[in-house]
């Protein structure tokens, strides 16, 4: 004869939750990149535009702007976030110095990438740290 030994109730509702929770959380890859001025610059997120250009899954794709833009002394830190398991995306930042709403001479510019970026699941994180981006002034 074969015994089933039955769960206690409380141990099977937590095995659910937990099982729900894994499973019906999307996929969210967190894009962090670090924008440096040149020497003796100063970055005002205020004037600052930052697009993250994703493909994801071969079919979507689209640009993101930033969640949060922290002054970071001379430097200003990034957080955009891409709902998918992994992505290619390329960092494209300017600054608008004059205030003109084009980029024009003296303006600040940079971008970057592309780079892989993936959601590693709920244990190991979802967050991708970008490499440095220098801004250069434009002639």
């Amino acid at each position: 004869m074969h015994v089933v030994e039955r769960m206690p109730p409380v141990r099977s509702v937590a095995a659910c939750a937990l099982l729900l929770a894994a499973t019906g959380c999307s996929p969210i890859c967190r894009v962090l990149v670090r924008l440096l001025p040149p020497r003796g610059a100063t970055l005002d997120p205020a004037k600052l535009t930052l697009n993250v250009d994703y493909v994801s899954s071969g079919t979507r794709s689209g640009t993101e702007t930033p969640m949060r833009m922290t002054p970071d002394g001379d430097a200003v830190e990034t957080e955009t976030t891409i709902r998918a398991s992994s992505a290619r995306v390329s960092v494209r930042a300017w600054l608008d110095q004059n205030g003109s709403g084009t980029r024009d001479s003296g303006d600040l510019e940079g971008a970057s990438g592309p780079f892989t970026v993936v959601d590693r699941g709920l244990i190991r994180g979802n967050d991708n740290r970008l490499p440095d981006l220098l801004l250069t002034k434009l002639p």
